[in-house]
């Protein structure tokens, strides 16, 4: 298994995570964004997709930029 292949799988156990905890909770907007994200990662883990890590790293994006704790966190940090 190649390192990014690896990574990949952390960053999809981590997504499939913040969903599991979100379950209720979270808009529909931040929903879609997160099934987007972690159907661009099984892609490209199950069939070695010609997705780019750059699809895939702004797809998480949209995820972390629609949850507002996270927003909180970067404009704290960005200050």
């Amino acid at each position: 298994m190649s390192k990014d292949n690896l990574l990949m799988k952390n960053v999809l156990k981590s997504l499939h995570a913040i969903k599991l905890s979100m379950h209720d909770t979270a808009e529909t907007g931040i929903n879609e964004k997160l099934d987007e994200a972690i159907k661009l990662i099984e892609q490209n883990i199950e069939s070695g997709s010609n997705t780019s890590n750059d699809e895939i790293l702004i797809a998480i994006g949209k995820v972390l930029n629609k949850l507002p704790s996270i927003v909180s966190l970067l404009k704290l940090f960005s200050d």
